[in-house]
């Protein structure tokens, strides 16, 4: 069976006005109305490249105190992210994640942490949406941005701190946002 996914139509997303970058919480909530309202299943296959559509993509950052968890992309589908390190644990929205688009976003944040570290989050919430339209990678995802704490060791990577993240092969998501995050002290 083909994985389907969530995604929402690019002209109906950005109908409250154009952004790239990243956006905070309390500015989000008309494009997460669009999102309930609009976002609907499709064939990964059939819109891995159609930038008529954004993909919606869980993307958590977990922290423990000064640290933040930072692993190495080096296996999956997305071929385009192979071998950067990441910032960001999650991936696409599946549809068995169930429920609205707004609840399977928040089923399929926690499903990608059981699937890649083996355990739930504690007090994750969410900071804002990032979209980046700079490389072919970029303008067809949207990303559904997390924060949550882990106490080490978490499995798949490690916590370092953010002098030692910064000068990683950075995938250009987590590049982005630890400067976004970093102008907004929110690290």
């Amino acid at each position: 069976m083909r994985e389907k996914i969530l995604v929402v139509e690019r002209e109906a997303f950005f109908e409250p006005g154009f952004f790239e970058g990243f956006l905070l919480f309390d500015k989000c909530f008309k494009y997460l109305s669009i999102i309930e309202n609009y976002a609907y299943s499709a064939e990964r296959t059939e819109v891995e490249t159609n930038i008529n559509l954004k993909q919606l993509i869980s993307y958590s950052i977990i922290n423990s105190s000064e640290d933040i968890f930072v692993y190495q992309r080096v296996s999956g589908n997305e071929k385009r992210l192979r071998d950067l390190w990441s910032i960001g644990i999650g991936g696409h929205i599946r549809s068995r994640d169930g429920g609205s688009p707004l609840k399977a976003v928040e089923k399929g944040t926690l499903r990608e942490f059981r699937e890649e570290l083996g355990f739930l989050p504690v007090n994750i919430r969410l900071l804002g949406l990032l979209n980046l339209e700079e490389r072919e990678v970029d303008r067809v995802h949207l990303g559904l941005v997390y924060a949550c704490e882990a106490k080490p060791p978490v499995r798949g990577g490690e916590f370092l701190p953010l002098k030692e993240i910064l000068q990683l092969n950075l995938e250009n998501w987590s590049k982005y946002l630890l400067n976004s995050l970093r102008e907004l002290k929110i690290i």
